[in-house]
């Protein structure tokens, strides 16, 4: 069934603080795709402010900031953001989820776990 993308609208509604339901795929969307922002934009400002690295602000940025990493020697958190991309792209543009990505829950629970090792192991970047 594809995903009625209304949905988001409600959730937003919900947090906001008013009295409105969303479904429960709406809401775990919602959560693995932030869980990757959190990762990536955590990465990229330690590129920026500590590295060197330099983004340029556009969606190019989403493939540079791994990238960077893996040629800095850190693969595994190249590894880690793109498989977070991934999951964030397709709960951020998939009508039907694929059927490896359904569990939506346990995608989840993977992605905040993740999204966690790769600000962890930032700190280990010199």
């Amino acid at each position: 069934m594809a995903f009625d993308w209304s949905e988001y609208l409600l959730f937003a509604r919900k947090i906001s603080g008013e009295a409105v339901c969303c479904s429960e795929e709406a809401e775990l969307r919602s959560a693995i795709s932030r869980a990757y922002y959190a990762a990536f934009c955590c990465a990229r400002n330690r590129a920026r402010d500590a590295l060197g690295f330099v983004p340029s602000g556009r969606s190019e940025d989403h493939q540079k900031v791994p990238e960077f990493f893996s040629n800095m020697g850190a693969t595994h958190i190249e590894t880690l953001l793109r498989g977070l991309r991934d999951w964030r792209n397709t709960c951020d543009y998939a009508d039907t989820m694929p059927a490896k990505k359904r569990n939506l829950r346990m995608g989840l629970y993977m992605v905040i776990l993740d999204a966690q090792t790769v600000i962890s192991a930032l700190d280990d970047i010199a």
